[in-house]
């Protein structure tokens, strides 16, 4: 017998899954790391960025296993879906209703009313089995707002007053949910909801719970015809699950919420389970660490760059993040300060003695790579240079890097020689340089 609610999570970002038979292999390069057995696998949710088989892909498919993929942060990137099922009728009649914003009012208010009730029922739950460690007062003050606000529901007339209800409920129930966590609220505080980015370990897992519920909705909707993205209550946007959103909203208390109370006031999750950085950056140089050493090159294999390095580059401004959503997909250096060492090059010599800013210290994270951040990071570099009043960028990369060499050439930089740099003992000091003038204002350039 099939058991229910059996998902494989593979937290290992290097992981590639295959399909062996009927079994779900886990691997690392040429290490097993585990085997599972198909027929017991409602969904795989995969932190990582390998992929997985087409092979598995496609048993998946047949077998209504939902197959998505996360950032290692827990950000949602894709779920693989087979042919759509259902009955074409059902979707025309949601469509339809979606569109017709009286008709899709009725639904709307239903949704919101469940969040509303859940929402109360779960500071209910708090106040009547700890009432010795909870402000009883505010707490049955954020209880009777909730309450004030389901009166409300029916009465109203669109959709914006729907959303202004809401909006004054949630205020209120998150105004108390502090009061909830009732263990290690030193490591845990919370004052208030806040996404992309979260701002504390609460709002951090509230995400990602929302995420893992809101993907698992998306597939049930999806195995009974329905189309995701078309909902009632949320605004259709391209890419968004408007109505997984919608149904989520139900299932956030009751679900979400309380398994993330539960976590914490159980201790099972600690402080120590979460890092944080000043801007992402530090995770990116560990993957950038791992990814060079894969390559069997020294660069950033020691201390360096260290947190001291990224700290004067904030101070002084020149630090760059690059986002996607929630995400930070990358960062770089862009210095205007000359570099001693470029002063004595060998094997070639620089175009041109001119003013020019340094490209340092670039990175994607694991999971954005190949999907044209580095790019993207060369084209900031250039219009930061253009607002410097600089026509030059300069680069220096090792010899053995020869992404980043590549990366260079098919972005329009020229190889100009080699320079040595101060590195730690053992380290390859030796460097490829590159440079690209930029064109002027008239189309021409300098060289």
């Amino acid at each position: 017998m099939k058991r229910l609610q059996n998902t494989l999570y593979v937290t290992t970002p290097e992981a590639y899954l295959s399909l062996d038979g009927e079994t779900v292999v886990v691997r690392n390069d040429d290490d097993v790391l585990g085997r599972v057995p198909l027929h017991n696998l409602e969904a795989i949710v995969s932190f990582g960025y390998r992929g997985v088989s087409p092979a598995l892909m496609r048993a998946c498919t047949e077998r209504n296993i939902g197959l998505c993929f996360l950032s290692r942060h827990g950000r949602f990137l894709a779920r693989v879906s087979g042919p759509v099922q259902g009955n074409v009728l059902l979707r025309t009649e949601q469509y339809r209703t979606a569109d017709d914003r009286k008709r899709a009012l009725p639904i709307a208010k239903m949704l919101l009313t469940g969040k509303l009730y859940n929402s109360r029922w779960l500071l209910e739950h708090f106040r009547r089995d700890h009432p010795q460690r909870l402000d009883l007062p505010a707490v049955g003050a954020g209880i009777d707002q909730i309450k004030s606000s389901l009166q409300l529901l029916p009465e109203a007339a669109n959709h914006d007053m729907l959303r202004g209800i809401e909006g004054s409920a949630a205020k209120a129930y998150f105004s108390v949910f502090p009061q909830l966590i009732l263990r290690n609220t030193q490591d845990f505080p919370f004052s208030g909801r806040s996404r992309r980015p979260p701002l504390d370990p609460v709002n951090a897992m509230l995400s990602f719970a929302y995420t893992l519920l809101g993907n698992e909705i998306a597939g049930a909707l999806e195995s009974v015809g329905l189309d995701p993205a078309v909902g009632f209550l949320h605004t259709l946007r391209p890419g968004r699950a408007s109505l997984a959103l919608d149904l989520l909203e139900e299932l956030r208390a009751p679900l979400a919420d309380r398994f993330v109370l539960s976590q914490i006031n159980l201790g099972t999750i600690t402080r120590k389970d979460f890092a944080q950085k000043e801007n992402g950056a530090y995770y990116l140089t560990d993957d950038a660490r791992r990814s060079l050493k894969k390559h069997g090159i020294d660069q950033w294999q020691g201390a360096y760059p260290d947190e001291a390095a990224f700290l004067r580059d904030m101070e002084r401004g020149e630090c760059f993040v690059v986002t996607h959503g929630s995400d930070i997909a990358g960062f770089f250096t862009l210095s205007t300060r000359e570099e001693d060492s470029y002063l004595n090059i060998t094997d070639g010599k620089w175009s041109a003695d001119m003013h020019y800013c340094v490209l340092h210290r670039a990175a994607v994270a694991a999971e954005y790579r190949g999907s044209g951040i580095a790019e993207f990071i060369i084209k900031c570099t250039e219009k930061q240079a253009g607002e410097y009043g600089l026509r030059c960028i300069r680069s220096d990369t090792h010899r053995k890097n020869k992404s980043m060499q590549r990366l260079l050439r098919e972005s329009g930089f020229r190889y100009r020689g080699n320079v040595n740099i101060a590195c730690e003992a053992g380290h390859d000091p030796a460097r490829q340089c590159y440079e690209k003038i930029l064109k002027n204002k008239q189309g021409g350039s300098h060289e």
